[in-house]
């Protein structure tokens, strides 16, 4: 098995192409409610004994929720679920083999306040104001706790150099 992180999973289209490929989600991360639940009523699998739906502390809600503590708790229930075996070498240079042996985290934190179409922006309120336009940190620090194999982080091309009216150079 290869195991997958999904965060800011949506009803989980991309869990869906990695299961194909023969991964399989051990956390899930998702803020809305009615998609988490379908995205957990669409996973049969069992981790631990369990059916992954029922394992609560694989599944969060809020992406401010996975402080560095709860990150260091879903770990620790890595560690006990024998499909997971969860292993790390933090400190070790991921070149000469260090990290985990999570296979993948992947996710797309929300990009509206990026996108070219920019049909959610407003710009009657500086784009540092607005929290969600700072969640792709949040994936970054998720990435570096959980040390995976890869990780593939979705977005836009204009997260880089996105213009608000006032703030164009």
């Amino acid at each position: 098995m290869y195991s997958l992180v999904d965060l800011f999973a949506g009803c989980g289209g991309l869990s869906l192409g990695f299961e194909q490929a023969g991964f399989q989600p051990v956390f899930v991360n998702e803020l809305n409610d009615d998609a988490r639940a379908t995205y957990l009523c669409n996973r049969s699998h069992q981790l631990g004994g369990l059916q992954f739906a029922d394992c609560k502390e694989l599944h969060s809600k809020d992406a401010n929720e996975l402080s560095k503590k709860k990150l260091e708790e879903v770990i620790q229930h890595f560690r006990n679920i024998p499909e997971i075996n969860y292993t790390s070498e933090k400190f070790v240079n991921r070149i000469s083999g260090g990290g985990s042996n999570i296979d993948v985290v992947a996710g797309g934190p929300p990009c509206q306040g990026f996108s070219g179409i920019g049909h959610r922006r407003n710009w009657g309120v500086d784009r540092k104001q607005i929290p969600a336009n700072f969640l792709f940190k949040r994936m970054c620090f998720r990435i570096s706790n959980f040390l995976p194999r890869i990780f593939l982080f979705q977005n836009v091309s204009c997260i880089l150099n996105a213009h608000w009216e006032g703030d164009r150079t």
